[in-house]
C-alpha cells in the first residue's frame, strides 16, 4: 500500500507542477490518497485549495477545519514529497497561520465577520500583534472591521499597511487607499449620527 500512495503523491506533484489546472484529477488523487490516509495535511490542503478556488467556501471551510484537527501528520511520502526529510518547528507555525488565514477567508466569503475578527486576532496573538501580521490578513482584517461597522479598527490598520509600503503593486496600492477613504467616510458618519 505505501507504494501505491507514494506513486499518488508522484502522480499529483506531477498535476500540481504543471499548472495543476485539471481540477478532476486532483480531487481523484486526493480522495484515494485520504481514503488511506483520512488526516494526510498534504491531500487535505490540496484539496482545500482546489474547493477555494471553485469557490466552494463552505467545503474549503470544513476541509481546511479538518487540518488544524489533523495534528500535521504526514505520511512519511507526503514528507518526502513535500518537505524533503523533515518539517522544522518554525515552518510548522507558519503553515498553522497560512491554514488559519484560509479558514478565514473562507468565513469572510461565507459573509461570517464575527469568526474572522476571532480567527485574525488569534494569528495576530502568535505573531506578536496586528502590526506583525503578514499583509494579506491583515487587509482581510481591515476589511472584516469595515463589514462590523468598527471603522476606527479598519482606519488604523489601512493607514498601517499603506504607511508601510506593505502592497504587491501600484493595483493593490490603490485599492487599499480607496478602501482608506471608505472607512474614513464611514467613520465621519458614524460621528455625524452620535
Amino acid at each position: 500500500m505505501s507504494n501505491d500512495i507514494a506513486q499518488l503523491y508522484t502522480q499529483l506533484e506531477k498535476i500540481i507542477h504543471a499548472g495543476g489546472n485539471d481540477v478532476s484529477k486532483i480531487n481523484t488523487f486526493c480522495d484515494r490518497i485520504l481514503a488511506a490516509h483520512p488526516n494526510d495535511i498534504y491531500a487535505l490542503r490540496c484539496k482545500g485549495t482546489v474547493l477555494l478556488n471553485q469557490g466552494k467556501y463552505e467545503a474549503a471551510l470544513g476541509t481546511f477545519t479538518k487540518l488544524t484537527n489533523t495534528k500535521y501528520q504526514l505520511t512519511p511520502e507526503a514528507k518526502q514529497a513535500v518537505h524533503g526529510d523533515s518539517i522544522s518547528a518554525e515552518e510548522r507555525q507558519e503553515d498553522q497561520i497560512e491554514v488559519a488565514f484560509t479558514i478565514g477567508y473562507c468565513l469572510y466569503r461565507l459573509a461570517r465577520y464575527d469568526q474572522v475578527k476571532v480567527i485574525l486576532l488569534d494569528i495576530a496573538k502568535s505573531v506578536g500583534g496586528e502590526e506583525n501580521l503578514p499583509a494579506q490578513a491583515a487587509n482581510l482584517l481591515a476589511q472584516t472591521y469595515y463589514n462590523l461597522e468598527e471603522y476606527t479598527g479598519a482606519v488604523a490598520v489601512y493607514e498601517r499597511l499603506l504607511k508601510n509600503e506593505d502592497y504587491r503593486d501600484e493595483q493593490e496600492q490603490e485599492e487599499l487607499a480607496n478602501n482608506l477613504c471608505a472607512a474614513y467616510a464611514a467613520l465621519n458618519a458614524d460621528k455625524a449620527k452620535a
